[in-house]
């Protein structure tokens, strides 16, 4: 998020991003969002996802904390990760998968602290259905040759009666 109070821009992208990412997986329950980052958003209280009456950054907050809640993504992170305040975020939409969220020293580039999330993901895999192999020394020659001719001898008596178009998809089906 940037410091410069252009939350709204950003948080009508993240509202899209995790609006696409549901469509995507609605028919995955299984599916899991990780979320992080930067959000600069000082005075939400995450316990109890709430902001001081006096805060300047009351409207942004509160949108952010829908957003979260609209895409049922729990934020996990509450160690503060710079001067006391929690700016970086850790969200996901199976809590119960976050086992630890730690907060450890910044690194030489960064200002904040960095956010070490230990989760049990575990990775699905799909199985691939089985293809059919047709073996050509089981085909029965007989019936293919009846069932050949009678389409040649179909088809070439109506070629000109159908447009190309119409002749392709009688090979299709």
């Amino acid at each position: 998020m940037s410091p410069s109070g252009k939350h709204s821009e950003q948080l009508d992208e993240l509202a899209k991003s995790l609006t696409h990412i549901r469509s995507l997986t609605k028919n995955n329950p299984g599916s899991t969002i990780i979320l992080g980052g930067d959000f600069n958003l000082r005075d939400v209280d995450w316990e109890t996802e709430s902001i001081p009456t006096n805060s300047r950054e009351r409207v942004p907050s509160e949108r952010l904390i829908n957003i979260f809640n609209d895409n049922r993504v729990s934020q996990m992170q509450r160690e503060p990760t710079r001067f006391g305040r929690l700016l970086d975020l850790f969200a996901t939409s199976k809590p119960s998968l976050a086992k630890q969220t730690l907060t450890t020293l910044p690194g030489i580039a960064y200002d904040h602290d960095v956010i070490m999330a230990d989760c049990d993901i575990v990775p699905s895999y799909t199985k691939k259905s089985p293809r059919k192999i047709h073996i050509f020394s089981k085909a029965n020659r007989g019936k293919n040759r009846e069932v050949f001719g009678a389409f040649a001898q179909d088809f070439v008596s109506k070629i000109n009666q159908h447009t190309v178009e119409e002749n392709l998809d009688s090979f299709k089906a």
